[in-house]
């Protein structure tokens, strides 16, 4: 039996590099070179947003063609796909980032809130509530946390729009408007 070609689009490399490129540059050290450096310094956390805009189209695009092709989205591989793919390092560096904190820092009464937030995908709403307390090693994950929440509801939405965008076809090209 073949595989399927996977789905690529050679074109986004460019901008994936670009929005590396950018949050690397956001994420190092200051160094005062000359104003364009400084400029991608000060506006690199314009990367994740590239990158969310990436991730959301591709994701997206990626279940739109198996709903027109099979008119259905198998959202069980779906969530396999994603939980093979992030998960099993996402984890990992969570434990290796606890060992960490316990190590450089000790305990912390809100540690707890933390790890339930970074386990739970939530990491992004209880960073709002423990902002009190940060811990620089899990700083960067509340973006996971929002990427893993598109991907809970996009498999679950995008036919129902995909269905509504149909009907509406439909209506128009039979009634004229």
């Amino acid at each position: 039996m073949e595989s399927k070609p996977r789905f690529y689009l050679p074109q986004l490399d460019g901008l994936r590099f670009l929005a590396f490129l950018l949050v690397f540059i956001h994420n190092a050290p200051f160094i005062e070179i000359n104003p364009i450096w400084t400029a991608l310094y000060e506006y690199g956390w314009i990367g994740v947003d590239l990158f969310f805009c990436l991730s959301g189209f591709l994701i997206t695009k990626i279940l739109a063609l198996e709903f027109q092709e099979y008119n259905h989205i198998n959202v069980f591989r779906f969530y396999v796909r994603r939980m093979l793919r992030i998960w099993p390092l996402y984890y990992l560096y969570i434990l290796i980032g606890l060992l960490f904190i316990l190590q450089t820092q000790g305990w912390f009464q809100v540690l707890p809130g933390h790890l339930a937030g970074l386990a739970s995908f939530t990491y992004n709403f209880a960073y709002l509530f423990l902002t009190h307390k940060v811990f620089a090693v899990y700083f960067h994950l509340w973006t996971i946390s929002y990427q893993e929440q598109f991907y809970a509801l996009m498999p679950w939405v995008l036919p129902k729009l995909m269905n509504n965008k149909i009907d509406l076809l439909h209506k128009y090209a039979i009634t004229g408007g």
